[in-house]
């Protein structure tokens, strides 16, 4: 089996639900272009993967993909997962500009061409621990008040979700604590409340945050800090009684800092950021080796999102599936990342991926047909 011809639709919408009240901040993209990757091969074999595209740069990503990655891998079996991975990672070592994030999303291709070639589930091939997860979700907007944030979560625990994520961009570490402290109150003591400040905060805001994430028993603090910045975690990790959760935004290679100065309490990992499912499993070995628990982020992009949640079926040291805001739930035909009247959400057990594209949708939003044999 040989990967033959690679096809590439832009897929083109407007923004404006995921904005409170419709409306797109100054200097966010008018529309989102997120490219729908198909990678085909002599042996009729189609695997699917998506291009992260809300800020403007996906187009370019599809060209480079297109004329960087392309030819690295075509006429390569598939299959050999391990190889063309360990081949693209060290054509990224020159590519100074990019993260591994095209890597991850030609790899989540390769993984579904092998997985329907074996006629199998995914989540089968990487070897299930399961083959459901409780959900949790993330707050629809950054710009919500303490009161908005606190109905928000109390309208979603109704709805069955099994935990609540406030989000913030701003440094002003007394708002977030009022957050907290509101959102505390509206669900209980005994429900999951994490926050999620982005990497805004230098070490002393997220210090005197950690007073409020300690008081309000907060399930986890993500990315306090800027992750760059190792002394930080290391400091927090040690200082609060609140579990960080870090390493979202590092490359896998960078994790092993983290792991030698004990500078989190919980990893984070995606299919994007990790350099695909080969890359998020390798992440995942190492924490169980080192007894970390690993909490795998929503990508939202739509087929990396199932990807992610195969993974997870294929872990036990991890808790969550994150449910994002429903604008990120597109393309594709009854997606998988709904939750049941429990709050959990169930894997598709056709091969591969087990997706069904939304011909209807994408046609109707594709600005852009590129093709490469």
């Amino acid at each position: 089996m040989k990967l033959d011809k690679i096809e590439i639709q832009i897929l083109e919408f407007p923004p404006n639900e995921r904005y409170k009240d419709g409306v797109i901040p100054p200097g966010r993209p008018p529309t989102w272009q997120y490219p729908l990757i198909s990678m085909c091969t002599d042996e009729g074999h189609v695997g699917h993967s998506m291009i992260y595209g809300p800020h403007g740069d996906g187009p370019a990503l599809a060209e480079i993909l297109l004329k960087t990655f392309w030819p690295e891998i075509v006429g390569k079996d598939p299959r050999n997962t391990e190889e063309i991975w360990r081949g693209l990672m060290r054509k990224q070592r020159d590519l100074y500009n990019l993260s591994h994030a095209l890597t991850g999303v030609v790899d989540v291709a390769l993984w579904d061409i092998r997985a329907k070639a074996e006629g199998l589930p995914l989540h089968k091939l990487l070897g299930s621990v399961r083959d459901k997860m409780p959900c949790y979700a993330s707050c629809r907007s950054v710009a919500y008040s303490a009161e908005e944030f606190a109905a928000e979560a109390i309208a979603l625990k109704e709805e069955g979700f099994h935990g609540y994520k406030i989000q913030t961009f701003g440094n002003d570490p007394e708002f977030a604590a009022d957050y907290l402290r509101k959102t505390r109150e509206a669900v209980g003591d005994n429900y999951p409340v994490m926050l999620d400040t982005n990497s805004q905060l230098s070490l002393e805001e997220a210090l005197k945050l950690g007073r409020a994430t300690d008081e309000y028993q907060t399930y986890w603090l993500e990315e306090p800090c800027d992750e760059s910045d190792l002394f930080a975690y290391k400091t927090l990790t040690e200082k609060l009684k609140t579990p960080i959760l870090a390493g979202e935004t590092l490359r896998l290679q960078d994790m092993q800092n983290y792991f030698h100065e004990g500078a989190m309490d919980l990893v984070r990992g995606d299919v994007l950021i990790k350099g695909g499912i080969t890359g998020l499993r390798k992440l995942a070995d190492i924490c169980q080796e080192k007894g970390y628990k690993i909490e795998i982020h929503t990508a939202n992009t739509p087929i990396l999102d199932v990807a992610n949640f195969h993974v997870a079926c294929s872990i036990a040291e991890t808790t969550f599936i994150e449910n994002h805001h429903p604008i990120f739930r597109f393309a594709l035909a009854d997606n998988p990342m709904e939750i049941d009247s429990n709050g959990w959400i169930h894997i598709p057990d056709k091969p591969g991926l087990g997706i069904e594209l939304d011909h209807d949708w994408i046609k109707a939003h594709t600005s852009a047909n590129l093709c490469l044999k």
